[in-house]
């Protein structure tokens, strides 16, 4: 009588390691969730169709902390601002103007110089922030 060989014994593989990936890859994804908020509305967003922003020139008027004004890096005073933005949209119809205040620049101040800026041909004008953390 002849009796078959057994094949030797595997132990047991360590699954450790693999159950450890697997509970890693669940936190991160409860984790990952938990930071996008749902909507309270399903919208579909509209799209903007801008020009190429390299087609564009934009009038830069940067105001410093202690209110001094300057456009495109030289010095100017509020009585010829709207003068320079006058003859600025004269030449470039189709260009923008925007206004780059400091963050200690008061309030007062960037509404004189929105007043000051009225008195031009602007349609709008585009003031410039950063972000809140």
């Amino acid at each position: 009588m002849h009796i078959p060989e057994q094949s030797p014994k595997r132990e047991l593989e360590n699954l450790l390691p693999l159950v450890n990936v697997v509970f890693l890859l669940l936190i991160f994804f409860m984790v990952a969730g938990a930071f996008s908020s749902p909507e309270l509305f399903s919208i579909t967003p509209t799209v903007a169709h801008n020009e190429s922003l390299a087609d564009q020139q934009v009038l830069t008027v940067v105001v410093n902390q202690q209110g001094e004004l300057a456009i495109n890096q030289d010095r100017v005073s509020d009585e010829l601002l709207p003068t320079i933005i006058n003859d600025y949209l004269t030449n470039n119809p189709n260009n923008k103007v925007q206004l780059k205040p400091d963050a200690g620049v008061e309030a007062l101040r960037i509404v004189e110089l929105l007043e000051r800026l009225s008195e031009s041909n602007l349609k709008a004008i585009n003031i410039m922030t950063s972000a809140s953390k």
